[in-house]
């Protein structure tokens, strides 16, 4: 499903670009122009020429010798950080607007799907979509080898989850994360209902691309298999999931020895080393049960229920204006993506609404309007209001503010790439 998904997503998103760039180009023109100096000026000061200049302003990727950049900015009398930060900031995809009736839809057996994200073949980035899942239809067969972690947040029941040999039932205001190397389907049994739910997912390979592609290892239950354990270890402390984390890092995150882990990892001890498990479990940031039930074959991957008695409160209303209640527990440990809801008190109550909220690390969110109305301000220039049902995508590392403009409290949903907490 995910490949298909994802396919179809990049095909109606031709023409836009499918990769992270800088924008330089259509950065130079609009601080050129912000700044009231002529084009002659900027050539003549930065030592290009002219047609050099306007070539590089009609194209909004330009690739250019650092020499060149350095010139350009001292000619528009900015830093050459500023000139990078705006850059990014022009590439549509960093603020990435959906307005509800415009918004791209997707429909299959049973299923319809809208993406919140924007088609771009980034592992940085995140892939958030909204189904429906219509009475009585499954998604059946679900498999992503590349994902270590799906996360799924339910808005309307019921709905059921087969994991492997597991099922489990879900209904509205319930999230849960998982392997998606696992085989899973989505099921709604209701006659009358559609279930309703978000997933947050890192972007699949291609349909072209997929035969490549390697899932989680997987076994029969039985004997203790420890070599077994161990390759799964590999795969999920692996930034990448198709490729187990080299023996020398992980010795250096689990303070065993390089030797140690290639004897455990043989298959030629029977021997079970309690201390080194546990330092295992410990160094890759997985639990000891969960190591012992894939050495025997209990479980094929992560699985992970959060339900209200396990998700955290942020209360910054005295600071920002906000509370957050999140879908999540609380600790990032391994997990990739935060889930929640925000609530932003009413217009004009607390000042602060208008401090600006940067991220320090590299890091996405997608805010999407649940109720109310907010204004979106993003780095220099941009800005967006939006309604319920619309959402906006954007890098976090650059600045941007949101606002209230209700007299009333305002619900948002947020997702983010890095977690939040």
């Amino acid at each position: 499903m995910y490949q298909q998904i994802w396919k179809d997503y990049l095909e109606k998103g031709k023409g836009e670009s499918l990769k992270r760039t800088l924008y330089l180009g259509q950065a130079l023109r609009f601080i050129r122009e912000e700044n009231r100096i002529s084009r002659n000026a900027v050539a003549e000061k930065a030592k290009i020429g002219i047609s050099l200049l306007k070539a590089m302003e009609t194209k909004k990727e330009v690739y250019s010798t650092w020499n060149n950049i350095e010139h350009l900015a001292e000619a528009l009398n900015i830093p050459v950080e500023t000139l990078l930060q705006r850059s990014r900031e022009e590439f549509p995809s960093n603020f990435f607007v959906q307005k509800k009736e415009a918004r791209p839809r997707f429909d299959y057996d049973g299923v319809t799907v809208y993406p919140y994200s924007p088609p771009l073949n980034s592992q940085s980035d995140f892939l958030l979509l909204k189904t429906h899942l219509y009475p009585g239809k499954v998604i059946a067969d679900c498999q992503h080898p590349q994902a270590s972690e799906i996360a799924c947040y339910v808005l309307e029941g019921p709905l059921k989850f087969r994991f492997g040999n597991q099922a489990y039932e879900f209904r509205a205001n319930q999230s849960f994360f998982f392997d998606g190397s696992v085989e899973h389907e989505f099921i709604n049994e209701s006659k009358e209902k559609t279930a309703e739910f978000f997933l947050c997912l890192s972007p699949p390979p291609t349909i072209q691309n997929s035969s490549h592609s390697r899932s989680s290892p997987r076994r029969e239950e039985g004997a203790l298999d420890l070599a077994y354990a161990l390759e799964y270890v590999r795969r999920k402390a692996s930034p990448v999931s198709t490729i187990p984390l080299p023996w020398n890092i992980l010795a250096a995150m689990t303070g065993i020895s390089v030797r140690a882990l290639m004897h455990l990892g043989s298959g030629k001890t029977e021997i079970v080393y309690w201390d080194k498990l546990e330092a295992l479990a410990q160094g890759a940031g997985i639990s000891l049960e969960e190591i012992i039930d894939v050495a025997r074959g209990k479980s094929q991957g992560r699985f992970e229920i959060c339900t209200a008695l396990h998700r955290g409160y942020l209360n910054y209303e005295d600071q920002f204006g906000l509370k957050i209640y999140s879908a999540v527990r609380p600790g990032v440990a391994r997990r990739k993506f935060f889930m929640g809801q925000v609530f932003l008190n009413k217009r004009g109550m607390l000042p602060s609404l208008r401090r600006r909220w940067r991220y320090k690390t590299h890091a996405f969110l997608c805010v999407v309007v649940q109720d109310g109305r907010i204004l979106v301000e993003y780095g220099n220039r941009k800005k967006e209001q939006l309604t319920p049902g619309d959402s906006v995508y954007l890098d976090a590392n650059l600045e941007f503010t949101i606002h209230n403009l209700e007299h009333q409290e305002t619900k948002l949903f947020l997702f983010t790439h890095p977690p939040l907490f």
